[in-house]
């Protein structure tokens, strides 16, 4: 059940970031941030992928489960890792205050996002340990 929460709030987040990025001036993001939002985005990707594919191993074969745990720690770290980066050359780039308060709150967001992912997968390994 603590899993199905920590999936829900992760399409909370997608909706708030969604609204985020759609409010900052497209310039901003195209000229400073695409390809660095875009890696951020992919690493979500892959981890919800990971969660899925979890999810489905779990009853299955749970031991597949605990080494995808492994994985996905290793993409929350480097979810980590993009948002240090982002925020730092958002603190530099963006001058307006409002791109910049709605740009921190969207690369926020996308961490808190990988963070319950980060949770739902804790969730499974302690299901999967426990089959």
């Amino acid at each position: 059940m603590k899993s199905a929460y920590f999936i829900d709030e992760i399409s909370g987040y997608i909706s708030g970031v969604a609204f985020r990025l759609s409010n900052i001036k497209p310039k901003v993001i195209k000229q400073d941030f695409e390809v660095q939002l875009k890696d951020t985005v992919d690493i979500i990707i892959d981890i919800l992928f990971k969660i899925n594919v979890m999810s489905r191993t779990l009853t299955i074969k749970p031991e597949n489960t605990i080494e995808l745990a492994s994985e996905v720690q290793r993409i929350e770290i480097e979810g980590d890792k993009k948002h240090r980066e982002l925020t730092i050359k958002a603190l530099d780039k963006i001058t307006s205050q409002k791109d910049l308060i709605l740009f921190k709150d969207t690369i926020e967001g996308i961490e808190w996002m990988i963070d319950k992912c980060q949770q739902a997968s804790n969730s499974f390994t302690i299901l999967a340990l426990s089959i």
